[in-house]
């Protein structure tokens, strides 16, 4: 099993405004650290992946492509990315070939903790469960509150990596239901069998991997979970911006 790591740098992050404009939006800033959060995925997306690959936009192609001249990853350029779910159906087309190879889809704007290696690693053990069973595979994180911008990983009753539900971005009387003990808030990263990708259950017309594919796939038993013990945060608001940097 080889893994190709996709990194969906396509959005603009307008709920980051003034930090992230459209000239030079979040995942190009360094907001966390001396990197930019760009460079920051894919020096993480190197440790566990066989191959990183970068979707952008072409309007920002000189921009990824000078950021990442020292870092090991192709560049991508689409004029308008239709959303997550075509870029990780784009990188399944893009995998190695071995119907036993696995794409893990990463965005480019999330801060995790860089002390460790734990966040890599957590990612190639969604990959190999990807890989064995064929199901979507998510990477969920203990919330610290309830958050409607989020989206919530229902375990089932035998326990991760088994998932018996999943909502994304439920209302904000909706959110508090999920964030008990054990039931873990959606990351973004998912991994996937890149010859079942096409196979898995699909809503048409979403453009996303969450409200596109892992609701579906919940629903039909064939999506699952583990868990990254360390801090995550999505750096989506202002707000979570300063939480990060008041608790680094």
């Amino acid at each position: 099993m080889k893994i190709l790591a996709v990194v969906m740098a396509g959005g603009y992050g307008t709920r980051l405004a003034p930090w992230s404009t459209e000239e030079r939006p979040k995942q190009f800033r360094p907001l966390i650290a001396a990197e930019t959060m760009l460079q920051l995925t894919v020096e993480r997306a190197s440790r566990f992946a066989d191959r990183v690959v970068v979707v952008t936009r072409t309007r920002w192609k000189q921009m990824a492509t000078e950021q990442l001249a020292h870092l090991r990853a192709d560049v991508v350029c689409l004029e308008d990315p239709p959303g997550t779910g075509y870029v990780m159906a784009l990188a399944c087309t893009m995998a190695f070939g071995d119907n036993k190879d696995v794409v893990v889809a990463l965005p480019a704007d999330h801060a995790v903790d860089e002390d460790t290696y734990t966040f890599p690693l957590v990612c190639r053990e969604a990959a190999i469960v990807a890989g064995h069973t064929g199901q979507l595979v998510a990477i969920g994180v203990e919330p610290t509150r309830p958050d409607p911008g989020l989206g919530y990983i229902v375990p089932a009753p035998t326990g991760l990596p088994a998932a018996a539900g999943f909502a994304e971005k439920p209302r904000a009387d909706q959110a508090a239901a999920p964030t008990q003990p054990g039931a873990p808030s959606n990351t973004g990263v998912y991994a996937v069998r890149a010859a079942r990708w096409f196979l898995l259950p699909h809503r048409p017309n979403e453009r996303s991997i969450d409200k596109g594919c892992a609701e579906p796939s919940a629903m039909h038993g064939l999506m699952a979970a583990v868990r990254y013990p360390g801090r995550w945060s999505d750096i989506g608001t202002l707000e979570s911006l300063n939480a990060w940097k008041v608790t680094a």
